[in-house]
């Protein structure tokens, strides 16, 4: 079991790091740099620890300092075992050091599935981010803004949960055929949905950043194709923390929608059996319509034959969730319940299956009825 056990993460693993187009990985993702007095080994194990819940909290999508659940915990006290480097630099007035660490990628990822702890998926698809600034005037942040203050406090509190955002580019924005302020603030979706193309696949939210008597709010929108709208509001005194706490709720929603959970529906491949596909056209409208799919990792043709098409389709969600996709579509058809039904246990139970046993991947079937 413990052979089957060890398999199972290894192909999660990879699930995990494969690469969708246009996904792209944080820079610095395992690594995090803290202030440290000194060079005394009690500093540098409190540092770990301190590195270790930042390095959690992009991989996880959850905010670690805030939990209590001992199994985070038990990793963060624990940080040394998965230190694979570290070195000192003094600070820039030489009273102190930083201590930057870098943790072991594989390992970690592996004992959070084994622990059954939520992984999100380290190769994300940028958030196309629309922000309009107002500070007594409305301001559209675009790329070439990058020293504009607001534009540096959301890049930075981003890459505090590894959320990559995708800045529109000058060109898109302010002129008759781009996007204005007031197709944020007026919430013409339809625009910014269209306009986001250019870029990608991945999130698009638009957001506001203004003072409201005498309070800084965060507004942010998620136009989720799958879901529909989904909004969230921080207010704070201080601009940064209102920064601070829209951006850790934003990613926190996005992580909650990609992240892996093994040994609750791990089964990452599923077998799609379609009928009525009648063109080549018919099988690029069927991908395209899984890859918009979140739940989706990839889709590889199995085979093609005419009036058939055989998908193999690997999940970074839940089985039970792509199957009520393809239900509310209205473009496909059940043909019958799924044929196989495959649970995977959580890992460090015991179960009668032999070492070196394989399970068929569940397949389902379908009639498909065409673009609507």
């Amino acid at each position: 079991m413990r052979r089957v056990a060890a398999n199972l993460v290894l192909i999660v693993l990879a699930v995990l790091t494969a690469l969708p187009a246009h996904a792209v990985v944080v820079d610095g993702f395992f690594g995090e740099e803290v202030p440290v007095e000194d060079q005394s080994s009690g500093e540098r194990l409190r540092a770990f620890s301190g590195a270790m819940e930042s390095v959690l909290q992009r991989l996880s999508g959850v905010p670690i300092e805030q939990t209590e659940d001992s199994r985070w915990r038990d990793i963060v006290n624990n940080a040394s075992r998965y230190v694979e480097r570290y070195n000192y630099r003094k600070t820039e007035d030489e009273t102190g050091f930083y201590l930057q660490t870098q943790f072991s990628a594989q390992p970690l990822q592996a004992l959070l599935m084994d622990r059954g702890l939520p992984v999100w998926p380290v190769n994300r698809q940028p958030v196309v981010l629309w922000l309009v600034v107002n500070a007594g005037s409305r301001q559209l942040l675009h790329q070439d803004d990058s020293a504009d203050s607001v534009y540096e406090a959301v890049a930075h509190a981003a890459h505090g949960w590894g959320l990559p955002l995708q800045w529109p580019a000058s060109s898109d924005v302010g002129h008759r055929e781009g996007v204005a302020s007031s197709d944020v603030t007026g919430e013409f979706d339809e625009r910014l949905l269209k306009t986001s193309k250019h870029y990608g696949s991945g999130p698009v939210v638009a957001a506001t950043l203004e003072r409201q008597s005498g309070t800084w709010v965060l507004d942010w929108r998620w136009l989720n194709a799958e879901r529909g709208v989904e909004e969230g509001r921080y207010a704070a005194a201080e601009q940064e923390e209102a920064i601070n706490g829209g951006v850790a709720a934003l990613s926190q929603r996005i992580a909650a929608a990609s992240s892996v959970v093994l040994g609750t529906e791990a089964v990452k491949e599923l077998r799609l059996e379609i009928d009525g596909v009648q063109s080549i056209d018919d099988v690029a409208r069927i991908r395209a319509q899984l890859n918009d799919w979140l739940v989706v990792q990839s889709v590889r043709e199995v085979m093609v034959r005419p009036q058939h098409l055989s998908l193999s389709v690997v999940l970074q969600g839940g089985r039970r969730e792509l199957l009520e996709r393809l239900q509310q579509s209205g473009h496909f058809e059940s043909l019958e319940n799924e044929s196989v039904s495959v649970s995977i246990e959580p890992l460090g139970k015991t179960t009668d299956v032999s070492s070196d046993a394989q399970q068929p991947s569940p397949t389902v079937k379908l009639r498909w009825l065409g673009a609507r």
